[in-house]
């Protein structure tokens, strides 16, 4: 994610801490000359298109959804930003469909829904931060 870092956001010079995720900053007059605007775009993610969602800022979410409890009750789950787990290579997410837990790689999911190409054997973070996901961020081997 993005900070501004611009000193002209307030009269006092004080810097814009807000965080830059399509919001406005603080001044009245709108978004500062400085910042970039960025806004979240969520993906289905493939195989679980009804369940869960990626975003380009290599975040997981899950979506809300009616379930059928053993006991055999329907309810309604609300859908959630979901956990990522560090395995200090990468950022990894834990997806649940059918009683089936499965782990898959932030960087590879963000791949398949943004970059649209066959995700490469080996993907590499431009900036060699493994945390950023972003699709702009994500290089594949070249073979």
């Amino acid at each position: 994610m993005l900070m501004c870092d611009c000193l002209g956001c307030f009269p006092s010079g004080r810097k814009c801490n807000s965080l830059v995720l399509g919001r406005y900053c603080p001044e009245e007059e709108g978004l500062c000359e400085h910042q970039v605007v960025e806004f979240e775009v969520w993906k289905a993610i493939e195989g679980y298109e009804d369940y869960y969602e990626v975003s380009n800022f290599g975040r997981a979410r899950s979506l809300t959804r009616e379930i059928q409890t053993i006991e055999g009750v329907c309810r309604i789950v609300d859908g959630q930003v979901l956990k990522l787990h560090n395995n200090r290579k990468n950022l990894q997410v834990c997806l649940n469909f059918e009683s089936k837990q499965s782990f898959f790689q932030i960087a590879r999911l963000v791949w398949r829904a943004f970059i649209n190409e066959d995700v490469p054997q080996h993907i590499h973070h431009k900036d060699e931060d493994f945390r950023n996901n972003a699709p702009i961020n994500l290089t594949g081997d070249i073979t």
